[in-house]
């Protein structure tokens, strides 16, 4: 049986190595991703770097860092081009919670609520470790090419 392991909501102030750091509206939005660091770095460096490329309209890297089934219903060429001529490049996100799912492997999956500055309100993302490695099964922006395929860890 899989275990729900969430991270912990916290007060306003991080501590870290025995001082507080002063959080910034910047940290802020990412506040609650950074809270699940101790469970799962990876994931967190993951996201990170997936929404970055998104800012940053690197469509290569946001590809790459797709799950395999969004891969096979929508090829590398394809999903270059769309992103390219359609999507406007993310300009902030922000984290509102995370949940890690897993079991005594280890975490294996993620759903994250998020803010995006793209009009829509609220949205869930997916992320799924495969091999070892963080991969977007579903980044939860509008708009954007999205997976259609029910995650396995959804359904199992």
């Amino acid at each position: 049986m899989k275990t729900v392991i969430c991270c912990i909501l916290g007060a306003s102030i991080l501590v870290g190595c025995g001082r507080a750091v002063v959080r910034t509206p910047e940290s802020d939005d990412i506040y609650r991703l950074e809270q699940c660091r101790q469970q799962a770095p990876e994931f967190v460096d993951s996201v990170k770097k997936f929404y970055r490329a998104l800012q940053d309209g690197d469509w290569t890297t946001s590809y790459d860092m797709r799950t395999s089934t969004f891969k096979q219903d929508v090829p590398r060429d394809l999903y270059l081009k769309e992103m390219a001529k359609e999507n406007p490049r993310l300009n902030r996100y922000k984290v509102l919670n995370v949940h890690l799912y897993g079991d005594a492997t280890g975490v294996g999956a993620a759903e994250i609520i998020m803010e995006f500055d793209q009009g829509t309100s609220y949205a869930a993302a997916r992320w799924k470790k495969v091999d070892g490695v963080w991969l977007c099964d579903e980044p939860g922006l509008s708009g954007y090419l999205v997976n259609l395929r029910v995650p396995d860890w959804v359904t199992h």
